[in-house]
């Protein structure tokens, strides 16, 4: 199947539900990984500008700094997927989160780069901020897939709301 233009709404919440739910659990584990290395790993600037120290991220050490480069870029390919898996579901609200989310995680790389760059704390705060704000999006869209696809599925099976007692 393709990135939710072939899909059913149905079939498109519950991927999206899947989707960010697994990003949501993997933004708690970089989260992890980030505070280790502003704790533990602390790095002196790179200096040489944005681009290079995020290169430098991606492919030096300490390993806890490397594995959080890369479960970074692992997230912005699985939001780029959830934006398009949500298009397919019709939902101005799942769309929206979508976008702010993947948004928010190109603001948090982009913050982090900086970070390893200069240094700076405001820069180590901005990414761990957008990271929370993705974070609270992927979220919405699993707690608001959940609900939907339940009353889509009373729907189908021949349930109105009326007729169904909560």
């Amino acid at each position: 199947m393709g990135m939710g233009s072939d899909r059913t709404p149905g079939e498109a919440l519950a991927a999206l539900r899947r989707t960010s739910l697994g990003i949501a659990v993997v933004l708690v584990v970089e989260y992890g990984f980030g505070m280790w290395v502003n704790s533990y790993d602390g790095r002196p600037p790179t200096g040489n500008g944005m681009w290079n120290a995020f290169g430098h991220a991606l492919t030096s050490t300490p390993a806890a700094l490397v594995i959080h480069a890369w479960l970074g870029l692992v997230i912005v390919g699985g939001a780029l997927h959830t934006l398009m898996t949500a298009r397919g579901t019709n939902r101005p609200l799942l769309m929206g989160t979508s976008v702010f989310g993947l948004l928010c995680m190109v603001g948090a790389a982009l913050s982090g780069a900086a970070f390893v760059d200069s240094g700076k704390e405001v820069r180590s705060l901005s990414m761990a901020l957008f990271t929370g704000a993705a974070l609270i999006c992927y979220l919405i869209n699993s707690a608001t897939t959940s609900s939907a696809h339940a009353t889509a599925g009373e729907a189908i099976a021949g349930r109105s709301d009326e007729t169904v007692v909560r």
